[in-house]
């Protein structure tokens, strides 16, 4: 039994600076999420828009490399007819560039000039310079805006040295190219294009000279030495607003997991045992004594040790506002050692006699866990004392391992500790515990004593019967008027407790209670051992 009507029922749920705090801290993680998403979902569209340019940009280049090493299988054919004469070759030229797909005229080169080429104008004659860049290296390329026949027609140019003195020269259409730089705009505007030296070509095939300006986030992609492809684009409004909303969700989504897990560790409950665990820390918490009488003689039989918690902030707090929460976490075990300790300390100094009863709660949560019965026999082998202690089995919770809790009352009955079923007739199924377990006392609920004088006598000599059949002592809770302790003593209950005999209190106090208790017996007795004698005169004289 937790008493504490003595109790003020602080609320321990008052909105305060920490919770100001910690609801400012919520909407700062949201405020940090909602930023934090915007840009991870901007990041992964410009991400996915830098692929998708590059994966472009790689199919281009792949097209390109096809289209010249068209002209690598045509190669050993046309070596062979360079530095001959043109009539001699023109008509072999003629078919040899019919034959190559993409490319508009295969010419010959001699002396650093062509003189021949497959579109039959033999007579022409220009220097090389004007189609590829002057150089040394077998293969040079250029991108020219045209040619002299065809001027507004822009080309590729590819020179392929043979000897020392001729070579080939392949013109590849530029229209061709275009198509394949095309292939970027698709769906999602995207633009490309390929430059070769100081020549840029765009996909609708028109022709600019000079060094060409990248746009911010493009992507370049070389192929060979001197060629480039280009492909650039912004990322579609609606794409990128898609990819902000689903990053935002997401982000939304993980801050509320977040706030939900932070918050949960901010519930009444949660709370309370944080600062239960803080309060043990700090000697926050201290323990009183409510007096087990005899019915019959009134004296002072045994005490049950209660605790009771001085909040530094919140003040006194009532018992009621967080035992049940104590109760039920694994905070019951160290909480129940420190009521063990703390009551064998106080009471074991106050010279109370041998077999003087030390009755302390035992919930069912702190049955249950590993460190049962080893934590209560550590606390009793630490302190030897002459009291008998009684461990009272609260109902706010149910015996689920029956086995090990079997093991563990029966270790500690080894000791000479006795249990006691508390609360009987309330919560769950006290005839379940009686049938499973042996107890030395029973104690029945206050709310079976209000109406002991009347409507429930019945009930209570009921159990006090079967309390003889199961070999146990019937103690009454709650006893709050003398009404009560009459019926009490007249059915023979031979133990009880409430606020009619004392208050709980603290140690020291506590022992002054006994001594009284067993000062007012002791004057009952004399008293009556002083009245017998005049008693009998007066029956003979009758």
């Amino acid at each position: 039994m937790n008493d504490g009507r003595d109790m003020s029922d602080t609320s321990l749920f008052v909105p305060s600076r920490a919770f100001s705090l910690r609801r400012g801290a919520v909407l700062l993680v949201f405020a940090i999420a909602a930023t934090a998403s915007w840009a991870t979902g901007y990041w992964f569209a410009q991400s996915i828009n830098r692929q998708t340019n590059a994966t472009v940009a790689l199919d281009i280049s792949r097209s390109i490399d096809r289209v010249l090493r068209s002209i690598d299988t045509r190669r050993q054919q046309a070596d062979l007819l360079a530095g001959q004469p043109c009539p001699q070759v023109e008509n072999r030229l003629t078919l040899l560039q019919r034959a190559a797909p993409y490319v508009r005229a295969i010419v010959l080169v001699h002396d650093g000039s062509v003189y021949c080429s497959s579109l039959g104008d033999a007579r022409a004659s220009y220097p090389l310079s004007l189609f590829v860049p002057n150089g040394s290296s077998s293969r040079r390329m250029g991108l020219i805006p045209g040619t002299p026949v065809y001027p507004d027609r822009p080309v590729l140019t590819v020179f392929e040295a043979v000897g020392r003195r001729d070579g080939v020269l392949y013109l590849i259409e530029g229209a061709y190219l275009a198509d394949l730089l095309a292939r970027a705009e698709g769906s999602e505007k995207r633009s490309a294009t390929l430059s070769v030296g100081t020549g840029t070509l765009a996909s609708d095939n028109t022709f600019a000279s000079g060094n060409a300006t990248i746009p911010a986030g493009a992507v370049v992609l070389p192929n060979g030495n001197s060629m480039k492809v280009v492909v650039a684009g912004k990322v579609p409004s609606d794409h990128l607003a898609l990819a902000v909303l689903a990053a935002l969700l997401c982000g939304v989504a993980i801050a509320t997991t977040v706030v939900l897990g932070y918050t949960a560790g901010f519930t009444p409950r949660q709370r309370i045992l944080r600062q239960v665990k803080v309060g043990l820390r700090r000697d926050e918490f201290f323990v009183v004594y409510q007096p087990i009488v005899d019915v019959g003689t009134g004296v002072w039989v045994g005490a049950e040790a209660l605790v009771r918690w001085q909040h530094p902030r919140w003040g006194v707090v009532a018992p009621n506002a967080f035992i049940r929460h104590v109760e039920t976490s694994p905070i019951i075990a160290p909480f129940t050692d420190f009521v063990l300790r703390t009551a064998l300390a106080q009471l074991g100094a106050v010279g109370l006699p041998d077999g003087f009863r030390l009755t302390v709660n035992l919930a069912p949560c702190h049955m249950e866990l590993p460190s049962f019965p080893r934590d209560i026999c550590e606390a009793l082998d630490l302190q030897t004392t002459a009291l008998n202690i009684v461990l009272e089995i609260t109902e706010r919770g149910l015996i689920t391992s029956e086995d090990s809790v079997r093991e563990g009352i029966a270790r500690l009955k080894a000791k000479g500790v006795q249990f006691a079923i508390d609360d009987f007739g309330t919560e769950n199924s006290n005839l379940a515990l009686l049938q499973r377990f042996h107890f030395d006392y029973i104690k029945i609920d206050r709310c079976f004593i209000q109406g002991v004088a009347d409507s429930d006598r019945k009930l209570i000599e009921g159990i006090l019967q079967l309390a003889k059949v199961l070999g146990a002592s019937v103690v009454a809770e709650g006893v709050d008027r003398q009404a009560q302790h009459s019926a009490l003593q007249e059915m023979g209950i031979p133990f009880a407790q409430g606020y009619l005999y004392h208050q709980p209190t603290e140690g020291a106090a506590f022992f002054d209670g006994y001594v009284a208790s067993v000062e007012r017996w002791r004057n009952i007795v004399a008293a009556h051992t002083v009245q017998a004698p005049a008693a009998s005169p007066a029956s003979r004289v009758v």
